[in-house]
């Protein structure tokens, strides 16, 4: 009796744990595609003339170390 239960628990365990991963992996994904898709739009607005050359670097390196850290970033950090 006791070792299904254990099994039980541990199935469970390992769904919920599944599932969080599952959503923490989604969102960090989100944040990635977030943080690219600003860079493109700053690119393009600085080849449009759009965006002083000062502009441009500071806004990208401001969203480019929000991408390192966020790729250093472990599972389960997030």
């Amino acid at each position: 009796m006791e070792a299904r239960g254990e099994a039980r628990g541990e199935a469970r365990g390992e769904a919920r744990g599944e599932a969080r991963g599952e959503v923490r992996g989604e969102a960090k994904g989100e944040a990635k595609g977030t943080l690219k898709g600003q860079l493109l739009l700053c690119q393009q607005l600085y080849q449009q003339g759009l965006l002083s050359e000062d502009k441009y670097k500071s806004m990208t390196e401001s969203l480019n170390q929000q991408l390192r850290a966020l790729q250093r970033s472990k599972p389960g950090n997030d």
